[in-house]
């Protein structure tokens, strides 16, 4: 129920982020993921409902995914849950200050493994897709260094067993890869030379379109 007032209120701002920071994973996404209109009713010693709304749009985007990025480290989380991809999605799609390009990388560094396998997930692959492209070609060059993670995680989608792997993680890997190549020169060179070494044991998946100019 604070939210609206974390802007024009900075002490209780500070210390509503504290409180946030100090909530276990599990807690924290359920805050952060509820929609921005919805309204959570809660009991207190008065006995009255009380309507609570998420902070999302209300918090520093960086600070979010530092905090996220965090919890999902202390808990061990191997996976990413819908919940995270919808965090995500939502803070990438704010403007990005380019004075904190340097912590946007350190947080994607942290949950590389996490977003590139999140490619392999049917439930989530498809969210995924513009959480990477806006995150890449923000980042720019300072990205590329996460890409062999990518192509770690097309080899897992596309590999010889690639039938049993859910044609909306194809399609999403697609997707991405064909985002990246329409993104501008250096993206498109850095996804051809991405999908080189794996042409052949692409050349029958649908991927295949892709790898003309490989």
């Amino acid at each position: 129920c604070l939210a609206p007032v974390l802007q024009s209120h900075a002490a209780i701002k500070d210390a509503y982020t504290e409180a946030l920071k100090a909530l276990n994973e599990r807690d924290f996404s359920a805050v952060m993921a509820s929609p921005k209109e919805q309204r959570y009713q809660a009991l207190g010693n008065s006995l009255a409902h009380m309507p609570i709304l998420s902070p999302l749009h209300s918090l520093p985007p960086i600070m979010v995914a530092e905090a996220l990025a965090q919890k999902i480290a202390d808990s061990g989380l191997e996976n990413l849950e819908p919940e995270h991809v919808f965090i995500l999605e939502q803070i990438l799609d704010q403007p990005f200050d380019g004075s904190e390009e340097s912590r946007w990388l350190a947080v994607l560094k942290d949950l590389e493994l996490h977003v590139y396998v999140a490619l392999a997930d049917d439930e989530i692959c498809g969210s995924i897709v513009p959480v990477l492209h806006r995150w890449i070609t923000y980042l720019e060059d300072r990205a590329f260094s996460t890409l062999p993670t990518l192509a770690k995680s097309l080899k897992l989608i596309f590999s010889a067993d690639a039938q049993s792997t859910p044609l909306e993680c194809q399609k999403a890997a697609l997707e991405l890869l064909t985002l990246l190549r329409n993104s501008g020169e250096k993206f498109a060179h850095e996804v051809n030379q991405l999908l080189a070494p794996m042409k052949q044991e692409l050349r029958e998946t649908i991927l295949a379109p892709l790898l003309k100019d490989v």
